[in-house]
């Protein structure tokens, strides 16, 4: 999944709202922690950390989002999975752009990338509803995830850039049949 979808899904209340956020930071989450054990299993530590940190940020923010619902929209939550949020849930790293050899620019980049598309499906959520509250929250939605774009731009002015070549393998590894 990427954060790269045609237009959100109907928001008509708050409760679908923060329904779309909780699950939007959630599969971030997913996404980060899955591809810090794909990091783990070919050997890329630096990386490994880097996606479990990403990860963790994402879900401990999927858990305020749930804590801060009414008691009575918790329930339905999870029996709306992200595939209600359309194509491809808003937010989540775009797991093609990863690389077993990758560097910490190239996953900040991808989280930067991924926080950018949650702030955009905010705005849109925002732009297009007649209600005040969910504007007003979508629109805090959207400069919470602006925040933490600008924070990993920071790290990502520190980071060194990946060395030509970095991608190089002189013993690729090779599907087992």
């Amino acid at each position: 999944m990427n954060g790269n979808c045609a237009h959100p899904p109907l928001i008509e209340t708050l409760r679908d709202l923060m329904t779309a956020a909780c699950l939007v930071e959630e599969n971030a989450g997913e996404c980060l922690m899955s591809l810090a054990r794909q990091m783990g299993a070919h050997n890329n530590p630096r990386m490994e950390e880097l996606f479990a940190a990403l990860a963790k940020e994402r879900l401990e923010r999927a858990k305020a989002i749930f804590e801060d619902m009414e008691p009575e929209w918790r329930a339905g939550v999870h029996a709306r999975e992200a595939r209600w949020l359309g194509e491809c849930c808003p937010g989540a790293p775009d797991m093609q752009e990863a690389h077993y050899l990758m560097h910490p620019w190239h996953g900040l980049s991808i989280a930067r990338e991924a926080l950018s598309a949650a702030a955009a499906f905010f705005a849109a959520i925002g732009d297009a509803s007649p209600d005040e509250q969910v504007r007003r929250h979508a629109m805090r939605f959207r400069e919470e995830a602006k925040e933490r774009m600008r924070a990993l731009e920071r790290q990502l002015d520190t980071t060194p850039p990946p060395p030509e070549g970095w991608d190089h393998d002189d013993d690729p590894p090779v599907m087992q049949e």
